[in-house]
């Protein structure tokens, strides 16, 4: 898929005032709440890297530089829909242990435990790596052979973690995670 200039230009920009408004908790930009959705993840590329430089959608090396910041994922090709989802903001939810006052539920007959708070849904597993912490991450590359959803990078996978806990969290493999795209109003 050939991305013009001007596509980049607008997708980052989008992006770029999402993430930031996102990120301020007394500015209302979202219509509603995120709806979460269970997925698989993976990382690939260096530890605290970009993953690959670019990726399909074209990029190139702006995907380790502001506002990316190296905090992008590769998607499975249903995600990636053609190409048309390239630039989409994601928020990612890691997997957390000993969640307290959830309500366990069965995805594909594996208990997963939900809990609501102001903004977060959380899904709790046995990761005792996982902060709970919900990171951002922008699409910028398609994985074929990824059924399990996302292919993180490195930094964007290791930020789902307690600090200090990355590496022992990327030993995991395959994470099981939250995912949502916020709709702009």
């Amino acid at each position: 898929m050939a991305v013009t200039k001007q596509s980049l230009i607008v997708a980052i920009m989008f992006c770029y005032v999402e993430l930031s408004i996102g990120f301020n908790r007394n500015l209302s930009a979202f219509a509603t709440a995120p709806y979460w959705s269970a997925a698989g993840a993976t990382w690939y590329g260096s530890p605290n890297g970009a993953g690959t430089d670019g990726g399909s959608c074209g990029y190139g090396n702006l995907v380790s530089q502001y506002p990316f910041s190296s905090m992008i994922t590769a998607v499975s090709s249903s995600l990636y829909n053609s190409g048309k989802e390239c630039g989409a903001c994601y928020q990612f939810g890691c997997p957390r242990a000993n969640v307290e006052a959830a309500h366990t539920v069965l995805l594909h007959g594996l208990p997963l435990c939900y809990i609501s708070q102001k903004e977060d849904m959380v899904k709790c597993t046995k990761s005792p790596y996982c902060s709970g912490k919900a990171v951002r991450v922008v699409i910028t590359d398609v994985c074929p052979g990824c059924l399990l959803g996302f292919d993180l990078s490195g930094s964007s996978f290791g930020a789902m973690a307690f600090p200090g806990q990355e590496h022992k969290l990327r030993g995991i493999g395959v994470l099981e995670i939250q995912y949502a795209r916020y709709a702009y109003a």
